[in-house]
């Protein structure tokens, strides 16, 4: 091997070293999110130490000098990211019904995207489907009036970009404000008739989890669920964050509801910070669909890519018998 080779493979090691124990400390310290909410921001990434990891071990495999070494960064990276992650696939949800169940509720959750320039093909995506309700973040005067304009829907606004679209007329369920308007969380919320009883229907919007006010934003949730029946309440929205983290998880336990979806990647679907990059698949799972005991779940799945930067989720329940 001439002195350039050299020299070129010895360059690749060092930074294969370097980015493994990067991905490595990362993972690591993502543990510290059980305590620390600047720490659980690592967990959010656990899918890309999970590939960094990957990265190296596959590297190592046909490195010339510190095979070894990497090898062994490469798998304790991917054990480090899958420690994270494993508990969300390991975790038990609710048994799924048949579609044939009676009385199913079809519901699109959907952060539209404030800079959402393809809003009329949006809108006539979603009226498509035919949902019983339309719970949208974001929401535009322009989207605002195209689905109005539909004629089909009943709109209940919510805080700032809260909406739901409903075939039903909807009953405001007003929660209490427990505190100043700026700690609110933006949530929309109204009681909606079904044919095996009313029920209560929640559209939320959680602020990016760099905020630490998130937190106090779920704790104003969670003491807004205390005054209703939560065996009929249905919740679903962009929580900024993903299953991995602790904080969702903290949720998962203390909310009284069973989240429903596990794992399913609405985030991004179009070009983020400010376009500079973009993925060609989505890599963050923030949003989400919470239900009481009163629902079954019949199917959750992520919706086709839309003029938004998340996709959309199509979620059917049915009312347990």
């Amino acid at each position: 091997m001439s002195l350039i080779l050299k020299i070129f493979a010895v360059g690749l090691d060092r930074l294969a070293l370097v980015f493994g124990f990067a991905c490595l400390m990362a993972a690591i310290l993502a543990q510290g999110g059980r305590f620390n909410p600047r720490l659980d921001l690592l967990t959010h990434f656990a899918l890309i130490w999970l590939y960094g990891g990957l990265a190296v071990s596959l590297y190592g495999l046909v490195s010339l000098g510190q095979r070894s070494i990497l090898l062994a960064l490469g798998i304790a990276t991917v054990t480090a990211a899958l420690t994270l992650m494993a508990p969300e696939y390991l975790r038990s949800i609710e048994p799924r019904v048949a579609a044939s169940s009676p009385h199913t509720l079809k519901i699109i959750q959907f952060n539209a995207w404030h800079k959402n320039s393809d809003i009329q093909s949006d809108v006539q995506w979603l009226t498509s489907e035919a949902p019983d309700v339309i719970a949208i973040e974001e929401l535009t005067p322009g989207m605002y009036d195209a689905l109005l304009a539909h004629g089909d829907y009943h709109m209940m606004p919510g805080r700032l970009g809260t909406a739901l679209f409903t075939k039903a007329p909807p009953k405001e369920s007003i929660f209490p404000a427990l505190g100043p308007q700026r700690e609110r969380p933006d949530l929309v919320s109204a009681t909606l008739p079904h044919s095996a009883g009313d029920f209560t229907m929640i559209g939320l919007h959680l602020s990016w989890p760099t905020y630490l006010s998130q937190s106090d934003l779920r704790e104003q949730l969670l003491e807004n669920l205390k005054t209703v029946d939560r065996s009929k309440v249905i919740l679903v929205g962009d929580f900024n964050l993903t299953p991995w983290s602790f904080a969702l998880q903290d949720f998962d336990k203390r909310s009284g509801l069973s989240r429903r979806d596990r794992a399913i990647f609405s985030w991004p679907g179009q070009p983020f910070l400010d376009g500079r990059l973009s993925s060609p698949i989505p890599f963050l799972p923030i949003d989400h669909v919470y239900a009481g005991s009163g629902w079954r779940t019949v199917s959750i799945k992520r919706g086709p890519k839309r003029g938004s930067d998340h996709y959309p989720l199509v979620v059917v329940l049915a009312p347990r018998a």
